[in-house]
C-alpha cells in the first residue's frame, strides 16, 4: 500500500483506507499491479465495473431472499418446551 503521492503510473488507485475529509494526502491506496488501460487492479477493477441493477430489482431480491426464509423457518416442526 501506498499513499497517493507515491503511487506510480500503473499502480492501483484503490483507496484501501478513508481517513476523513482533508485528509487524503494520509490515505493508502492498493498499488497492485493495475490492468492496462485501468487505474485499478483486476479485483478492484471488477469491482468498480459491476453491473448495476436499479434499487427498485435490489430491494425485489432482497425481499424474496427474506422472504423465503420466513418461509423456510414456518416450515420447521416446532420443538416443544419442556416443563
Amino acid at each position: 500500500m501506498r499513499t497517493l503521492a507515491e503511487l506510480e503510473p500503473g499502480q492501483c488507485h484503490w483507496p484501501v483506507t478513508d481517513p476523513g475529509a482533508g485528509l487524503m494526502d494520509t490515505a493508502l491506496f492498493c498499488a497492485q499491479a493495475s490492468l492496462e488501460g485501468s487505474c485499478y487492479c483486476p479485483g478492484h477493477h471488477a469491482l468498480a465495473h459491476k453491473p448495476h441493477q436499479p434499487k427498485g430489482i435490489r430491494a425485489a431480491k432482497r425481499f424474496a431472499a427474506i422472504r423465503a426464509a420466513l418461509r423456510r423457518l414456518q416450515s420447521r416442526p416446532k420443538v416443544e418446551e419442556a416443563a
